[in-house]
């Protein structure tokens, strides 16, 4: 898809998520809560939608950058959640517990990158999974794991 047409869409949502916001205020304003939260749960949706299909400004502060930031891993390399903080922070902020989502991820991820003769190497964990008790993960070519994930 080219970038109009990802604007284009992203507008039509736009507006279709401002009728559903407009349509909840009715619900809530006539005591129709189930409505109303139908309503809501239709608008979160299409914003979900819209924040994935625009590229993402991987410059943009999250509240997890630091959280997911494992230290001393050397360039050229990434942790896997180093990597979608970075390039595609919608990913993690649409997972109830980030930190520990992508967790099944990382086997399937070692595996594509030792197929295809990268380096795997162990670096500290990040602050979000040591509170879960994990010390060490692994860090990956950047490469690999952009074709990894089809980037």
């Amino acid at each position: 898809m080219t970038m109009q047409h990802h604007q284009e869409t992203a507008l039509d949502i736009i507006g279709s998520t401002i009728a559903s916001l407009e349509e909840a205020r009715r619900h809530l304003e006539t005591g129709d809560r189930e409505t109303a939260a139908n309503a809501l749960w239709q608008a979160r949706g299409s914003v979900d939608y819209v924040a994935r299909v625009l590229p993402a400004d991987p410059n943009r502060p999250t509240a997890q950058r630091e959280a997911f930031r494992s230290p001393g891993v050397r360039p050229g390399f990434e942790t896997f959640h180093e990597y979608l903080d970075r390039t595609q922070p919608e990913i993690l902020d649409g997972m109830y517990d980030p930190a520990t989502d992508i967790l099944p991820e990382l086997p399937d991820l070692k595996a594509f990158c030792e197929k295809y003769g990268g380096r795997v190497i162990a670096v500290p964990a990040p602050p979000c999974l040591r509170e879960h008790g994990i010390n060490t993960v692994d860090a990956y070519p950047v490469d690999l794991i952009e074709r990894f994930i089809g980037d």
